[in-house]
């Protein structure tokens, strides 16, 4: 089995479009009009926790923000996550840029949520609507010795010490796509997933209702006494959103190296389908575990 490791954020995605647009096959009416676009990095879970929606904004090479900031965070905006069942989550702006549920809520596996974002000169940005799926439970985690060779994750590695080893029962007949988080840590003391999580992802296509047993990282710290895991379910359409940025990192940025496009989300403005924002709302259910390292 081999992993896609994913761990660029949107964030430094859209850093990677900035620097390809010295290519001189680009238009300057396209960064001039274009480039401007609002970003988002947010994922609704099942867990119950405070939720968190993450909003910035690109700016075209005719702009620029007071700050000197070229990718300065959406201030001011109405953020909000309904349901279809009529129940609507507001997100409440805690510093510039990220806005946060005013307390511990939840999503539920079966139904769909819609994110609705309202900036402040009044462009409303929705997402499709993304249903939530079950997730298979995390059934161990185990530590072994690490060794020369592939880590599981298609890279061959230097012998660091250890393996996490994650074993899970695919249920079959369903088409499920997967995602990953870890984080390792001296004490047994994390955070919600966030941005310093490292994350890889990948769908059940070649193993189908089986028992799944794979090497999904190794601990590259000496200091690393815990490991915490997070499996989640994703929606094949976010799938397919990291499966296009992965395709356009892999791809590189060398000097004739093609421009990349900004990869399209599933945001768009209510009032002007050219208008779509950098990112993808995820809603995605989650199971977790963390692995203690002894020795």
């Amino acid at each position: 089995m081999k992993l896609t490791k994913f761990i660029t954020t949107i964030f430094s995605l859209v850093a990677l479009f900035g620097l390809s647009a010295c290519d001189d096959s680009f238009p300057i009416g396209d960064l001039a009009n274009n480039s401007d676009r609002i970003v988002v990095e947010g994922t609704f879970t099942n867990e119950n926790r405070v939720q968190t929606i993450y909003i910035s904004r690109t700016l075209a090479f005719t702009k620029s923000s007071p700050d000197g900031n070229s990718f300065p965070q959406l201030t001011g905006a109405q953020v909000s996550v309904s349901d279809d069942q009529g129940n609507t989550f507001s997100f409440i702006e805690q510093t510039p840029g990220v806005y946060a549920t005013s307390g511990a809520v939840q999503g539920v596996v079966g139904r769909s949520y819609t994110l609705t974002i309202v900036t402040s000169d009044g462009k409303q940005y929705v997402s499709t609507p993304e249903q939530m799926q079950e997730v298979a439970p995390i059934k161990a985690l185990e530590v072994t010795d690490s060794e020369e060779g592939n880590n599981g994750l298609g890279t061959e590695i230097e012998d660091t010490g250890k393996v996490i080893n994650l074993t899970f029962n695919d249920p079959a007949g369903v088409n499920n796509y997967y995602r990953w988080h870890w984080k390792e840590s001296t004490t047994n003391n994390f955070t919600a997933i966030d941005s310093s999580f490292s994350n890889a992802y990948d769908e059940d296509r070649f193993f189908d209702g089986t028992e799944l047993k794979f090497d999904l990282t190794n601990v590259q710290k000496n200091d690393t006494r815990y490991v915490q895991i997070h499996q989640t379910a994703i929606t094949s359409g976010a799938f397919d959103f990291l499966q296009q940025i992965s395709t356009q990192q892999e791809s590189g940025l060398g000097p004739f190296s093609p421009t990349p496009s900004p990869v399209r989300g599933n945001i768009t403005n209510r009032n002007d389908s050219r208008d779509f924002a950098l990112g993808y709302f995820m809603v995605a259910s989650v199971t977790s575990s963390t692995v203690e390292i002894t020795q």
